[in-house]
């Protein structure tokens, strides 16, 4: 296969900042939390579905897509990056369904855990942004904002500095940039629609105020 440099570098660094694939045909990761750990926020039923059904649902629909190719033995980033411009969407979508899934697991945490960090590097960029007030607004407004599905990010620029962007559909917002995750809002319905019906809004404040992992957000932040 003909792998141009340009794709090659990208798909170095992602792999290497965002290390999502388990194994060679395993996508997708253990929860990082036991599936009642985000009530009353996030349903017990929810978690299960969406991670059972949903999130594993891609997995095997791109396990279908490469079975028998070149593909098979490579990871999330491989896929997504050599995939993306290609007229048939099937294998980017899914792979980029389970990267982003595996990034949002890991930005929730229960309740109990969820804390803003007190001081650091991370915690003196959220202050230079406007601190974990705006963070909250600015996401809330990206998250609510988003037309149809996709998600709503924090991350790293390339100058060190935080800020919050959006994408549609299964688009993770490191491909064709330089921006680095931190945290990540899922606002496909699917998320939300068993315990809020159409409140996209409700649920994505009830998220940020209580089952957001800071942590999580700041290792990223520290390891970008």
């Amino acid at each position: 296969m003909i792998v141009h440099k340009k794709s090659s570098i990208i798909t170095e660094l992602k792999s290497k900042v965002f290390p999502m694939s388990i194994r060679p045909n395993h996508y997708v990761i253990d929860l990082p939390f036991q599936a009642d750990d985000l009530e009353p926020y996030i349903s017990k039923e929810t978690v299960d579905v969406h991670y059972e059904k949903h999130h594993k649902g891609y997995e095997t629909a791109l396990l279908d897509l490469i079975a028998g190719t070149e593909h098979e033995q490579h990871s999330l980033q491989d896929l997504i990056v050599h995939n993306h411009a290609n007229p048939d969407r099937r294998i980017y979508n899914n792979a980029a369904q389970i990267w982003n899934h595996n990034f949002y697991w890991k930005s929730l945490c229960s309740a109990a855990t969820s804390q803003y960090p007190t001081e650091g590097l991370f915690f003196d960029a959220v202050i230079t942004f406007g601190g974990f007030e705006k963070v909250y607004t600015d996401l809330l407004t990206a998250a609510t904002t988003q037309f149809g599905s996709g998600w709503a990010w924090l991350v790293r620029t390339q100058d060190g500095e935080i800020t919050i962007r959006k994408t549609g559909n299964a688009d993770p917002v490191w491909l064709n940039s330089t921006d680095h995750p931190l945290l990540i809002v899922d606002v496909w319905e699917h998320a939300y629609y068993l315990d809020y019906k159409n409140r996209r809004k409700d649920h994505v404040e009830a998220i940020l105020k209580n089952v957001m992992n800071w942590s999580f957000a700041e290792r990223q932040f520290n390891d970008a």
